[in-house]
Formats: structure tokens, C-alpha cells, sequence
């Protein structure tokens, strides 16, 4: 009995596929070998508007140095899952279980993680200019050196979370528990109470 294909085949397998149903786009056939072969990893490959399956399990999958654009990911379970180095412009990972995943050196502007669970996740030296991690969980996450000009943390769960130079010009914590437990405080709107002068006599 011949052995069954293992998710590094995806590659070697590819080929077979598009002669075998050429009337499916890229898309479809790297959802049909994922389901198919039940995890893996994607090489250097450009995904554009793929929609994944809500609930899929896509848990330990792994797009190394990958171009995902206006990718949906959303209510997949990504525990586990690595993105490092790929490229990920306008992806939704809205209420995605990402728990544990690493998304290290990737440029992903515009991207939205509202109410995503990232605890634990990885964002080193990352890009995540103008994303929205409105209500996510991201408790014991990694951000050290990540990029994180006007993101958006509005009730957010940030405690135990390393921001160890990261940039956050601009970035909105209205809401937001801080990595020390306590909750966002503005500066800007904290009053100034000044020492009234005395009446002269």
C-alpha cells in the first residue's frame, strides 16, 4: 500500500492538481491539499482573498515568507501557527483563536485581530501599522521591537505583555488593561490642578 502524502508534499503535489482540476484557482486548491493533508506549511506562496472556513483548524500550520492579501482567517483556529517573515496586508483574523501563534518579522499593515485570542503570540520586530486589536486578548504577548503606529488597543487585555522598544506612536489605548494589570490611564487627560495665588492684600 502506497504511503499516504505528507503536508511537505504540497509543493510536489501542486502540479498534479491544477492538470487534474484546472478550473480551480490557487486558492482553492491550497484549501483542498490543506484539507486533504491536514496541515503543514506554505513556502514563498501569494494567497489573495482567500477565505478560509470559520471554524477551520488550521492549528501548528505554518506560511513561511508567504504574501497573503485580504486573507480571511477569521474564527479559525490558528494555535500554534507561525507566520514569520510573510507579508499580510488587510488580513481579518476577527475572533480568530491564534493563541501561541508567531507572527515575527512580518509587515502586516491594516490588519484587523478585533477580539482575537493571542495570548502568548509572538510580534518580534514586526510591522503592524494602523491594525485593530480592539478587544483582543493578547495577555503574555511578545511585542518587543514591533512596529505599532496607530493600532488600535481600545479594551484590550495587554497584562503581562512585552513592549520592550516597541513604537506606539499614535497607537489608541482607550479601555486597555496595561502589561502591569492596571488600567490604561490618558496622560492627556489627567487634570492639572494649579496652586491658586492668594489675593493680594
Amino acid at each position: 500500500m502506497p504511503n499516504q502524502p505528507t503536508p511537505q508534499d504540497w509543493s510536489a503535489r501542486r502540479a498534479e492538481d491544477t492538470v487534474e482540476d484546472p478550473l480551480l484557482s490557487q486558492e482553492e486548491l491550497l484549501q483542498r491539499q490543506l484539507l486533504t493533508f491536514g496541515g503543514g506549511t506554505f513556502r514563498n506562496q501569494t494567497m489573495i482573498g482567500t477565505e478560509w472556513r470559520a471554524g477551520m483548524d488550521l492549528s501548528g500550520i505554518r506560511f513561511s515568507d508567504c504574501t497573503l492579501t485580504g486573507c480571511v482567517f477569521s474564527d479559525c483556529n490558528l494555535r500554534g501557527s507561525s507566520f514569520v517573515g510573510s507579508r499580510i496586508v488587510t488580513a481579518n483574523f476577527v475572533c480568530a483563536d491564534a493563541e501561541g501563534a508567531d507572527f515575527s518579522r512580518c509587515i502586516a499593515p491594516a490588519c484587523d485581530f478585533m477580539a482575537a485570542n493571542l495570548r502568548n503570540a509572538r510580534f518580534v520586530g514586526a510591522t503592524f501599522v494602523r491594525t485593530d486589536f480592539r478587544g483582543a486578548d493578547l495577555r503574555g504577548a511578545n511585542l518587543t521591537g514591533a512596529v505599532l503606529s496607530h493600532a488600535k488597543f481600545e479594551a484590550a487585555n495587554l497584562e503581562g505583555a512585552i513592549l520592550t522598544d516597541a513604537i506606539l506612536d499614535g497607537a489608541e489605548f482607550a479601555g486597555a488593561t496595561m502589561p502591569d494589570g492596571t488600567p490604561y490611564r490618558d496622560p492627556k487627560a489627567e487634570l492639572i490642578v494649579l496652586p491658586v495665588a492668594k489675593d493680594a492684600a
